[in-house]
């Protein structure tokens, strides 16, 4: 296949990108190769020493990075960011804390990213239960890995608002522009005949164990507390 760019949204948490890019190393890209890393690191969760190392870490797996690192943490504005840069016609987006358990197919990617009425192709994670391939004709907008064509993310990116949770203001319809014009797409489960899980969150267990959770306000955005 030909190279794709990748999209990354992190924190100062080198650890845990570690084992997320150690586990795409093994499971994605020795099939599918990446083109550009485009990364987003947010100075949350750690200090500037933390955020030199997920550079680093990102320049160890991807020939070309491209890096942006805001004076303020916020995930919408990472998002918006970042699914603006992509040059390929698909784009792997990933978030720092995710493992791959088992590897994807090229035949079966080949075969997806060739429906001109996809716009994102979800890579299931450990809590979805074994089901059949799912399609939905409708705004099943995500930021969990998951690979993206490059005309739904600049919909997405163009009508997102950097101040709200980006999954929230579509799945919640605050967003009603961007869900008009997204919901000419379809989202797919990344599956065969049965899915079976592809990935592990490790960043709830980080979480949990720091007591950080995610709060939503009412006017839709999210904030992290402890």
């Amino acid at each position: 296949m030909h190279p794709i760019d990748v999209t990354i949204t992190a924190c100062r948490r080198p650890a845990l990108i570690a084992r997320t890019l150690e586990s795409f190393s093994k499971h994605f890209f020795s099939v599918v190769p990446p083109g550009t890393a485009y990364v987003n690191i947010d100075p949350l969760w750690g200090d500037e020493l933390a955020g030199a190392g997920v550079e680093a870490l990102c320049k160890e797996y991807f020939e070309h990075v491209v890096v942006r690192q805001p004076n303020t943490p916020s995930f919408g504005a990472a998002v918006k960011w970042l699914w603006a840069q992509p040059r390929t016609e698909w784009f792997l987006h990933l978030e720092d804390d995710w493992v791959m358990k088992r590897p994807i197919s090229e035949k079966r990617i080949q075969e997806l990213i060739g429906r001109p009425s996809l716009g994102q192709i979800r890579l299931v994670a450990g809590e979805h239960p074994l089901r059949r391939p799912f399609k939905a004709r409708r705004v099943a907008f995500t930021t969990s890995p998951s690979l993206v064509r490059r005309p739904y993310a600049i919909i997405a990116s163009n009508h997102m608002n950097p101040d709200l949770d980006p999954e929230k203001q579509y799945s919640r319809k605050i967003n009603k522009a961007g869900i008009n014009e997204l919901s000419r797409y379809e989202l797919l489960f990344y599956s065969s005949r049965w899915t079976f899980p592809l990935l592990i969150d490790i960043g709830r267990d980080w979480r949990e164990r720091r007591a950080i959770r995610k709060e939503l306000t009412a006017d839709g955005k999210s904030v992290w507390t402890s």
